[in-house]
């Protein structure tokens, strides 16, 4: 029953050959073997059934992972359009500031400029009357 068999790989009885017996079923009954091989038997089916959930569990958090990773990249995609749709606006929106920036330094210079000639016509005035 367990490891016997012909020398030839085949399997079987031939009528009126001894198969000779293993180390394990020597001294065991048929009984016992019988009953050894059901015990055996359903402590692999357990163990089946234990690794059938456990893949089924796995095969539940991969497709969980799938549906994530989906949703993710359906969000990249939409960030990457309008990413692509709104950068030539940064631009010129960047390129507004830089001369609103530029404009408004010079026009301080010559708010200076206004004040100190008007300034000086004051001074000029008074200097000419008094």
């Amino acid at each position: 029953l367990f490891g016997g068999g012909k020398p030839n790989g085949r399997t079987g009885r031939a009528f009126g050959v001894r198969i000779e017996e293993t180390e394990y079923s020597r001294g065991q009954t048929n009984e016992q073997l019988r009953s050894e091989g059901t015990r055996l038997y359903a402590e692999q089916e357990d163990s089946l059934a234990v690794l059938e959930q456990a893949t089924g569990r796995i095969k539940a958090v991969a497709h969980e992972i799938t549906r994530e990773t989906d949703e993710h990249l359906h969000l990249l995609d939409k960030i990457d359009r309008q990413t692509d749709r709104v950068a030539p606006r940064l631009k010129n929106t960047q390129r507004q500031v830089d001369r609103i920036s530029i404009k408004s330094s010079t026009k301080m210079y010559w708010v200076v400029i206004c004040f100190l000639f008007l300034s000086l016509i004051l001074v000029g005035f008074l200097a000419i009357y008094l």
